[in-house]
């Protein structure tokens, strides 16, 4: 029979009903294969987006686990790289004991010379192994190179074991961002890098508009922030904490000026220089703001004003740097600022070395069409001379006709007569008047009237030129500038000459050292003159960008030819690049120049690219150069090479200010009471030197040179520090000397010896004999070239130059004389007629020279005759030598390491030297000190990567753990879910299956 249901409540269709269910299906089957994935898998979700946040946690956590994981490998591939030097470094603690112990055998009178070779042949083979453990490489790597993982570190020569590594340490992580060393270099190790030459003279750079504000104040910086510039009424704040550079500070400063007020900042040599326009008056002053130090750091804090005076800023001291010139250190440049009315035409003017000798020079622009009838020179034609000598004013005057044109210059020179007017006045009859011509000059109107004879016709230039002169204030020759052949023969018409004023001396005169810029007045730019001085080179020159309207206009005014400057500011001294340094080292001297070195960075680059193995490096300070050698086992120095290199760039190893005590290694110099040693002169003059409460080298220089016996310039031997290489040098320049300067030691002192005056084990060094100044005068024709040596030896006539005067009808003679200073060998001679034996027999005759002829044996008889006069090119005497005793240098520097040790131990076995061998023990103990102090240090870093091992693993567990927790399935709670689920499934297919099959009948 039919079944009944019940009639829904509500109205719904069956597609609905299908739907329902079908959704209720497909998401019963989703949740049951989410959570069969997750008992299959194990994990809560798959994709970030099924729980954003865990996820989130989750990706960190991963990251942060696969990091440690890395650094935990890194800490193994470590582990092993520290243990490998530990082991090398336990072979060569071993190697020295065994060393030191078989050394300290053979000390004393009782040893033979063939159990010390034993122990040579021992420390012979203990270099071979020391260098073979320092050149261990491991993995790939070399252990002691630092960073030059790849370089082979050391290499074995005769006499020493040079070093190719670096200083570097390789560095890796021991946990996230923290680094930690995993090498050690060789000279922490073996001591393979020296003590450094320490730059004595603070190189002080200076400042430049291109100057970091982090490397001023010695690299203390400026500590940034906000300035107060004030003219007593108005206020402006000036923040400067995006400035940069020095360049930044000053276009801020000129950018923000107190209101209705214009600030010029500029650069001196060394600070800041700041300026108001004086014609608003006031109280100028900078201070800080808040509680700010950025004015003190510039150097231009003025808390109580200037009124309208220029406000000049401290000395900055930057830092030196790699980049720095060599042109900007050892002192500044005189400069000079040449102001013209109007805008785009100021020059700033720099001297182009440092140093004082410009301080005071003039610059002066000069009207050129004022020096010479024919006009002068147009634009861009510009010429520039630097005079160190007065020069006179001068004025051209042309007058009408020809032949006629003068050229006036003051008899004073100087600048007394710049700007004298030149008049010419008529007088009718000529009363008073010479041949028609007068002249009279006016100091107090600064003019010079000439006065010409207006009924006169034909007054002669000469007359003019004789009425001039006779006034006493100039001196006039005849302008061939338009007229070539114009020796004043032609007349002026004083009837039809035009008066006034026909000429004018402008700014053509000037004191000593003077730099004129000869211009076309109204027309020459100062982008034209900036050309001309630079190509003159005693200054050079740049357009002031504060008188610039745009920077396309800068340089494109035309200058004032009344402008003149003065130039200020010069200090210090220009390195002296040609010269170069003298290295000794590894028994072998290097002579290195710097003219091709612009920076500080080339110096260095040039020093450690030179093959002498150095090593050099800018200070920590930022102030000077440190040079180190690579070399263990040899003398290291650094002198000069007959300059002032490495004094100026204070690298000189062996200095005035040396001790005394630091000599021979350490050893020092003996004082014992009375005379110390004897240094006799030439003359015969024995000087006992006493060195008692002498602790340095300048004081040894002064007991020599202030001894009471060495007084007379004309006999005095004179101490100084040697100018070739090192030690100190003894010049006795005394002619008239017969014996040779020598230095005896005193009896039973070796202070001479310690010096370097002596030799080991001598008791006299004399010095070379002394070379007479000679040349050889090449003379025009054939068989007459002289050589002419001096008769006493020494520089008194070094540099004689060889002049040849007319003496027409003498014949065959010739008549000698000789002037100083400066030296001059003059020579009156027939041009033509007087042969070369003639000039040869006086000269000889003459008794302060000897003359030979040149090349006599092949084929110069002296026949020829001198034709010739005036100075001989090329005939000049050298200068001499005097005689010079140059001690040894006894203040070299050494690499204090194990190698050293080995090296000096071995050499002083050989020779037996008691003292030597002791000191040599002692370098090997400290040596030995510093290879278990780099073993503990690698000990403790060992302990520490164990350390730092054991805490990664425990962290690795409790991040796994708490990764667990966010991406970790709970298998209980999932296969509860999953039955669930299944059963909420299958009454979800069972209600479908009842309600899908239900038909028409069912609701009948």
């Amino acid at each position: 029979m039919p079944r009944i249901t019940p009639v829904p409540t509500t109205r719904v269709s069956d597609v609905l009903v299908q739907s329902r269910l079908l959704t209720q299906m497909q998401f019963d089957q989703q949740e049951l294969f989410r959570i069969q994935t997750q008992v299959s898998t194990g994990q809560r979700f798959f994709l970030p987006s099924e729980n954003a946040p865990a996820a989130l946690r989750a990706i960190t956590l991963q990251t942060l686990i696969e990091r440690k994981d890395q650094v935990y490998v890194n800490l193994q591939t470590n582990q092993s790289f520290l243990s490998a030097t530990d082991a090398a470094l336990s072979e060569v603690s071993q190697l020295i004991n065994d060393i030191r112990g078989a050394a300290s055998s053979v000390v004393g009178v009782t040893s033979s010379d063939a159990q010390r070779q034993s122990v040579v042949n021992e420390i012979d083979e203990a270099l071979r192994q020391l260098v073979n453990t320092g050149n261990q490489n491991f993995r790939g790597r070399y252990l002691f190179a630092g960073s030059r993982t790849t370089t082979e570190p050391f290499e074995q020569g005769t006499d020493f074991v040079a070093y190719h590594g670096n200083e570097d340490v390789l560095r890796s992580f021991s946990d996230l961002d923290v680094l930690f060393e995993t090498s050690v270099h060789g000279s922490a190790v073996f001591g393979a890098i020296s003590d450094p030459v320490r730059g004595s003279s603070d190189l002080n750079p200076v400042v430049t508009a291109n100057t970091l504000l982090a490397d001023v104040n010695g690299g203390q910086g400026v500590r940034k922030g906000s300035i107060s510039i004030s003219d007593g009424t108005n206020v402006s704040i000036v923040d400067l904490s995006s400035a940069v550079t020095l360049g930044d500070v000053i276009r801020q400063i000129e950018a923000h000026p107190p209101a209705g007020r214009e600030i010029t900042a500029t650069l001196t040599q060394q600070g800041l220089q700041l300026e108001i326009d004086p014609a608003g008056g006031g109280n100028f002053s900078v201070t800080e703001v808040g509680g700010g130090r950025t004015a003190a750091d510039l150097g231009i804090l003025e808390t109580n004003g200037t009124l309208t005076a220029p406000i000049l800023g401290d000395d900055l001291n930057p830092r030196l740097k790699a980049t720095t010139s060599l042109d900007h250190i050892l002192g500044s440049r005189a400069t000079a600022r040449l102001v013209s009315a109007g805008a785009n035409n100021d020059l700033v003017l720099t001297a182009a070395t440092n140093g004082p000798q410009f301080n005071g020079a003039a610059i002066q622009l000069v009207d050129d069409s004022l020096l010479q009838a024919a006009g002068g020179l147009t634009a861009g034609n510009e010429t520039v001379e630097f005079d160190a000598a007065a020069r006179s004013a001068r004025a051209s005057v042309a007058w009408p006709g020809a032949l006629n044109d003068m050229l006036l210059s003051a008899v004073t020179p100087g600048t007394d007569f710049n700007d004298v007017a030149i008049e010419v006045a008529n007088q009718a009859g000529g009363a008073g008047l010479v041949n028609g011509a007068g002249a009279s000059y006016d100091a107090a109107s600064k003019t010079l009237t000439i006065t010409l004879d207006n009924t006169d016709g034909a007054i002669t230039a000469g007359a003019i030129r004789d009425a001039i002169e006779a006034d006493g204030n100039f001196t006039v020759a005849f302008d061939n500038s338009l007229e070539s052949g114009n020796d004043g023969s032609g007349t002026i018409d004083g009837a039809t000459v035009t008066t006034g004023e026909i000429g004018n001396t402008g700014n053509s005169g000037g004191a000593a050292g003077t730099l004129y810029i000869h211009v076309q007045s109204g027309v020459s730019t100062a982008a034209q003159v900036a050309e001309a001085i630079n190509e003159e080179g005693t200054f050079t020159a740049q357009i002031d960008p504060h008188d610039a309207i745009t920077a396309a206009q800068a340089g494109l005014g035309a200058v004032d030819v009344t402008a003149t400057a003065s130039a200020a500011g010069g200090s210090g001294i220009a390195v002296d690049r040609s010269s170069g340094i003298r290295i000794e080292n590894g028994g072998a001297t290097y002579v290195i120049d710097f003219d091709e070195a612009e920076s500080i960075q080339d110096v260095v680059n040039t020093l450690n690219a030179s093959g002498a193995g150095v090593l050099a490096q800018i200070n920590e300070n930022g102030t000077g150069i440190n040079i180190r050698s690579r070399l263990s086992g040899s003398d290291f120095s650094i002198g000069e090479n007959g300059g002032t290199t490495a004094a100026e760039l204070g690298i000189r190893s062996f200095t005035e200010s040396t001790k005394l005590a630091d000599l021979n290694h350490g050893f020092g110099v003996t004082d014992e009471p009375g005379a110390d040693f004897i240094i006799e002169r030439n003359d015969g003059t024995q000087l006992e030197i006493d060195l008692a409460g002498a602790t340095t080298i300048a004081d040894v220089l002064e007991r020599i040179n202030g001894h009471s016996d060495n007084q007379d310039p004309a006999t005095a031997v004179t101490a100084r520090l040697a100018t070739f290489g090192n030690g100190i040098e003894l010049v006795d320049d005394n002619p008239g000397g017969g014996a040779s300067l020598t230095v005896h030691r005193a009896a039973g002192r070796i202070a001479a010896e310690q010096l370097g005056f002596i030799p080991a084990g001598q008791a006299t060094s004399s010095a070379p004999a002394a070379v007479a100044p000679t040349g050889v005068a090449v003379l025009a024709g054939s068989n007459n070239d002289l050589q002419i040596t001096a008769n006493q030896a020494g520089t008194e006539y070094g540099g004689t130059r060889l002049v040849f005067v007319a003496d027409p009808g003498s014949g065959d003679a010739a008549s000698v004389n000789f002037s100083s200073p400066p030296n001059t060998l003059t020579v009156e001679i027939d041009p033509g007629v007087t042969r070369a034996v003639t000039v040869r027999d006086a000269i000889s005759a003459h008794g302060l020279f000897t003359a030979t002829l040149e090349s006599e044996g092949s084929g110069n008889d002296g026949t020829g005759t001198i034709s010739e006069t005036g100075e001989v090119p090329g005939a000049a005497l050298t200068s001499g030598q005097p005689q010079i005793l140059t001690g040894s240098d006894v203040n070299p520097v050494e690499s204090k390491g194990v190698f050293t040790g080995l090296l000096r131990l071995r050499q002083a076995l050989v020779d037996n030297n008691t003292g030597e061998i002791g000191r040599a023990m002692e370098l090997l103990d400290g040596g030995l000190e510093t290879v278990q102090f780099a073993r503990s240090e690698i000990g403790a870093r060992q302990q520490g990567l164990d350390a730092l091992q054991a805490r990664l693993e425990d962290e690795k567990i409790e991040l796994q753990s708490s990764l667990s927790k966010e991406i970790d399935v709970d298998l209980t709670e999932a296969i509860s879910q999953m039955t669930a689920r299944q059963i909420a499934f299958q009454a979800s297919l069972q209600t479908a299956a009842g309600m899908l099959r239900l038909t028409l009948l069912d609701f009948l």
